[in-house]
């Protein structure tokens, strides 16, 4: 789920331990799981670090990001996002690449996230996971990997290789 602080991410921390436990119980099994939410929000991001402890993995929604920091509904673009590349106001539309002024709230959640937790996973997801150059992008900024829609997975896999051939990332002691 989608959150935006701390107070909020307990709650749906609980919530899923909670059904966790329901269906163990009624099934007799325990269920391995690990918890995570998505960070879609500019206020998500500036406060990731206080909640990204209490998860093993952050998702980083950057449609609904995109949408969020950029004030533009994804819904809307077919209007005038022609005419906006056309004039230069964006050097692509960022529905389908990575928009420069979204990647620097990618990178400062990364960098909020891994100073809490730096063993949290965290990836993208959303479209932009099956365009190659957002791929390359998310790779050299940091990020574990990236999920896209069912029919990008194959564009997705292809880039996620290619970027790491291209530029492996360094290992470091937390990953």
């Amino acid at each position: 789920p989608m959150v935006v602080n701390r107070p909020e991410t307990l709650r749906v921390v609980e919530t899923i331990h909670e059904a966790a436990r329901e269906v163990e119980e009624a099934k007799g099994v325990e269920i391995p799981y690990k918890v995570g939410v998505m960070v879609e929000t500019p206020a998500a991001v500036r406060t990731v670090d206080t909640f990204s402890g209490d998860l093993q993995f952050l998702s980083y929604g950057v449609n609904d990001l995109t949408q969020t920091v950029l004030a533009i509904s994804r819904d809307d673009t077919g209007h005038f996002m022609g005419a906006y590349e056309e004039h230069g106001i964006v050097g692509a539309d960022p529905f389908r690449s990575l928009d420069p002024v979204v990647k620097t709230f990618v990178e400062e959640a990364l960098e909020r996230a891994r100073r809490s937790n730096p063993d949290v996973f965290v990836f993208a997801s959303g479209d932009l996971g099956g365009d190659p150059h957002s791929v390359q992008v998310f790779h050299d900024i940091g990020l574990d990997g990236v999920s896209a829609s069912p029919w990008l997975v194959p564009v997705s896999t292809l880039a996620a290789a290619q970027a790491n051939l291209a530029r492996p990332r360094k290992p470091s002691a937390d990953h």
